[in-house]
C-alpha cells in the first residue's frame, strides 16, 4: 500500500472513530429525552460530552487534522473546509443554548420536548456534515471508496 493511501486511511479511521463516538453519545441523549419523565441530571454530562467532541471536530484544522492535510493536498478545498468548520462551530453554540436552557425554570417535560427539538437539529446536521467531511478528505487525497 503506498504512503499516501496508508495516510488517507488512518485519517478516514480516526475521522469515523470520532464520528462512532458522536452517534454512540447521540444515542445516550436521544434515550434520555424520549422517556415519559426524563432525568435531565444525566443529560448534562453527556451534553458537554458532546460539545467536547463537536468543538474538537470545529478545531481540527488548527491541530494538523485530517481536514487541514486534505487542504495542504488539495488548497481548493480551503472554503469547504472553512465552512464546515463554522458549521461545527454553529453546533456547539447551539450545544451553549442547550445547556443554559437546562438552568431555565421550565417543566422538566416541556424543557425536555425543546431540548429534544434542538437535539434532533444537531443531530441531523453531525450526521450530513460527516458526510461532508469524509468527502473533503476522499477529494484532497485523490482517493474515492463506495
Amino acid at each position: 500500500m503506498s504512503p499516501v493511501v496508508s495516510e488517507f486511511f488512518a485519517y478516514r479511521t480516526e475521522l469515523q472513530e470520532l464520528h462512532q463516538q458522536l452517534k454512540m453519545n447521540c444515542r445516550k441523549i436521544k434515550e434520555i429525552i424520549i422517556q415519559e419523565n426524563p432525568d435531565l441530571g444525566q443529560f448534562e454530562p453527556l451534553l458537554l460530552q458532546l460539545r467536547s467532541l463537536v468543538l474538537r471536530q470545529a478545531e481540527d484544522g488548527d491541530n494538523g487534522g485530517c481536514l487541514d492535510e486534505a487542504v495542504s493536498r488539495l488548497p481548493a478545498l480551503g472554503k469547504e473546509a472553512d465552512r464546515l468548520r463554522l458549521e461545527y462551530q454553529q453546533i456547539v453554540v447551539s450545544l451553549d443554548k442547550m445547556l443554559l436552557m437546562l438552568c431555565s425554570d421550565h417543566s422538566t417535560i416541556a424543557l425536555a420536548g425543546e431540548l429534544g427539538k434542538e437535539f434532533d437539529d444537531n443531530k441531523k446536521r453531525l450526521a450530513d456534515l460527516e458526510l461532508v467531511e469524509l468527502g473533503i478528505l476522499e477529494k484532497g487525497f485523490n482517493f474515492y471508496l463506495d
